[in-house]
């Protein structure tokens, strides 16, 4: 039997208290084991004295780490050789110190917290997060706040510290980290936005525009209508129709923007980033995934772990999202129909979502295959496309058609939404909605 390294497993040839660091991060992140008596490699070489290893362990234990973590100590025999393993438990009182550091699993490694991190251990051992602490500014506003609220509630609505309570942006009487970040002008950046319009390359500035010290919803609008200015609507003629065409799902972006503001780490105070580039944009906010979420619960929804619950429930008050853990499973959602699919790229410092511009597969080949006219039709069409005021008596003239079957046809080519009459009986007069060079005999 081999033995091989993981990220919670760690394998000690014979005892070392190096192994006091690795306890510190079962403890406190995931729980794992330590194996004694087996070499890096895998190799099982066994323990000779087992009761002074056990000793040695439980004591080094008992006496380094702090708080003292739940474990167990057993003794296995593999190969008629005798090895000690160590299970450390998830605590629930973090983070777990050892020489007054915390420590943390990088793949089958043990490093050191930086201070950011070891600062929302401390938050989550509290079951607070970095936006409940108390705000040091003692005078804010809330005017854009109150006046998003009154959109939801009545004009006659008015912000008041009973309503800040239940926002949870008062705590104890005081404000907090979240009352700052959604205040008309705050002293500490914690949020911004950094929006860029690229051209045709990265090195081409179209746009800039960067949103920092107001109100978060103010952060937020500012950024649709940023998207609104760029990537609008328009219409192609597809077939005999005008049909309305979209560059990028804007609910997609609205969801990704809402998310990215929501759920970004406040500690950090890193702008929110959107690159929007001709193909694509792409929405990078600082901070990994909370604790206790993967890749495939952030994909699919369904259960919802908030880093910053105080900023998601006022954009819940607002109506900007709906409800916990649906922001993502909606992205997807939104691009359903077209071939091209959002990319999520996560890593512990950063999540980013790109967006990829909607690409309409319609040529005018395909158009010629599923569209096609009768002969009668074209020459109708070609007639008033020649003289949009044509009269029927002038078509059948024209064409020799009887203006009982001109005025059939002209009908069934208005339903489908090839030709569209204006003016009144009296004063008709016609417009294509097709291009003509498009028409195809049947």
């Amino acid at each position: 039997m081999q033995f091989e390294e993981t990220k919670t497993l760690e394998l000690k040839e014979k005892y070392t208290k190096s192994y006091l660091k690795t306890v510190s991060a079962f403890a406190t992140y995931e729980t794992g084991r330590i194996i004694f008596g087996v070499k890096d490699s895998g190799e099982i070489v066994g323990i000779e004295d087992i009761d002074n290893c056990k000793l040695k362990i439980e004591n080094a234990i008992n006496t380094s780490i702090q708080p003292l973590p739940h474990f167990l100590i057993e003794v296995l025999e593999i190969e008629k050789k005798k090895i000690v393993q160590l299970t450390v438990f998830k605590g629930s009182s973090s983070p777990y110190y050892y020489k007054h550091r915390v420590y943390r699993r990088a793949d089958t490694s043990t490093v050191h917290v930086d201070s950011n991190e070891l600062e929302e251990l401390i938050l989550q051992g509290k079951n607070m997060s970095f936006v409940d602490l108390p705000s040091k500014q003692k005078n804010l506003s809330f005017n854009y706040l109150e006046s998003a609220l009154k959109k939801v509630r009545d004009e006659d609505f008015h912000l008041d510290n009973n309503t800040l309570k239940t926002l949870h942006l008062i705590h104890d009487g005081s404000y907090n980290r979240a009352a700052e970040i959604f205040s008309d002008q705050p002293e500490n950046n914690y949020a911004s936005v950094d929006i860029v319009r690229f051209g045709d390359s990265i090195s081409i500035f179209l746009e800039r525009k960067e949103i920092n010290n107001c109100c978060l919803i103010q952060q937020f609008e500012e950024a649709l209508d940023f998207f609104d200015k760029w990537y609008k609507p328009y219409e192609e003629i597809v077939g005999f129709h005008r049909e309305k065409r979209i560059q990028i799902p804007r609910e997609a972006y609205r969801e990704a923007i809402a998310n990215a503001l929501i759920h970004q780490d406040f500690s950090i105070s890193a702008s929110v980033q959107i690159a929007m580039h001709e193909d694509k944009i792409i929405i990078t906010s600082a901070g990994g995934l909370p604790k206790g979420m993967d890749k495939k619960t952030y994909l699919t929804g369904g259960l919802s772990v908030r880093r910053n619950p105080s900023i998601a429930n006022v954009f819940k008050e607002l109506q900007i999202i709906e409800r916990f853990g649906t922001g993502v499973p909606r992205i997807i959602k939104e691009y359903g129909r077209y071939h091209q699919k959002p990319e999520f790229n996560i890593s512990e410092n950063r999540v980013q979502i790109t967006l990829p511009k909607i690409i309409y597969e319609t040529t005018k080949e395909t158009v010629q295959k599923e569209y096609r006219l009768e002969n009668s039709e074209i020459a109708i069409l070609q007639s008033i496309h020649r003289n949009p005021e044509i009269t029927l008596r002038e078509i059948e003239k024209i064409t020799g058609i009887s203006r009982k079957t001109v005025g059939k046809k002209i009908n069934q080519m208005e339903k489908n939404k090839i030709l569209e009459k204006l003016g009144s009986p009296q004063n008709r007069s016609y417009r294509i909605l097709i291009e003509i060079n498009d028409i195809t005999p049947k």
